[in-house]
């Protein structure tokens, strides 16, 4: 078996959030809040950058928050990691810095739009304006075209399961790919409701295919298993005092044992039935892409 762990990192520049959607579960969110400091995410940044890693800045907060924002992809990108930023619709209405962040030359932002039906879209995101979001949502992919890739991400639940063929349509007259991806229950912190419907729990292979390939990094430098850990549960050490070597081992014996955290047991992330990868892992972002290509093409199969 070969180290897949920084292929692609979720990194977790701030946990704070301001809005409250339905599907997230932030109220469960025990562990420390807070903004990753500066000092932390340049050296982040150059371990990452070395590791040629696809980076994205999203997990429990929203990267806009994070007063560096700008910096923190400009750095990522300056060390050789390719970035991905991941923004709520919610958010993108007057965002100050939209064009220095375009500038700062990420690879891709994919904004979080729960539906394109207002009257879903303002169940699952109370409080936030339709319209506001969808004219954020559009500032944004007039400022990025021909500089930043953009696409749009949905969230499939049980009050809008036949939207998929709607939703896609609707971003594809504003020029962008769409995807509707299924709401899951994030680690089992999101209780079922008239959203979502809990899949089948825990991992009939033993391992995770998902944490074989894919590490998530808090906004302290600390390395969890999994984005959905909101207790810090599935503490791997601090990627800043052991170093990104050490925690690849650790993944992987974790990964040759087989058995997994109890975390796992109220997961049903769909990603944790991938395969385990084989052999090494690719160092580029074509290579990246026929991997994760691969993946798409085993789940639509």
């Amino acid at each position: 078996m070969h180290d897949w762990s920084f292929l692609s990192v979720d990194l977790e520049i701030t946990n704070l959030c301001e809005n409250r959607c339905e599907v997230c579960p932030r109220d469960a969110l025990v562990r420390p809040t807070g903004v990753m400091d500066r000092k932390t995410f340049l050296e982040i940044a150059r371990i990452l950058g070395e590791q040629k890693s696809l980076v994205s800045l999203s997990g429990m907060g929203h990267p806009v928050l994070h007063p560096q924002l700008v910096d923190v992809c400009r750095e990522l990108k300056g060390n050789g990691a390719d970035v991905s930023i991941l923004m709520n619709a919610g958010s993108l209405a007057g965002y100050a810095e939209l064009e220095n962040l375009i500038l700062a030359g990420p690879n891709s932002i994919s904004v979080s739009f729960p539906s394109s039906r207002k009257e879903v879209f303002q169940k699952i995101c109370p409080g936030v304006s339709f319209e506001e979001a969808l004219d954020g949502t559009r500032t944004l992919i007039r400022s990025a075209r021909g500089r930043v890739s953009v696409k749009v991400s949905g969230i499939r639940t049980r009050i809008n399961a036949d939207e998929n063929d709607a939703f896609v349509g609707f971003w594809k007259t504003e020029g962008v790919q769409a995807e509707l991806m299924d709401c899951h229950g994030r680690g089992g912190s999101l209780s079922a409701s008239d959203l979502y419907l809990p899949g089948d729990h825990g991992l009939p292979t033993g391992s995770c295919g998902l944490f074989a390939f894919h590490t998530f990094i808090t906004w302290q430098g600390e390395v969890l298993a999994c984005c959905h850990d909101l207790a810090g549960e599935t503490r791997l050490g601090n990627l800043l005092e052991v170093g990104p070597e050490e925690i690849g081992n650790r993944k992987m014996e974790i990964l040759r044992r087989g058995r997994m955290f109890d975390l796992c047991n109220r997961c049903d992330e769909p990603l944790r039935l991938c395969e385990l990868p084989r052999g090494t892992r690719p160092t580029n972002r074509n290579g990246r892409r026929r991997f994760f290509r691969s993946l798409m093409i085993k789940a639509e199969g």
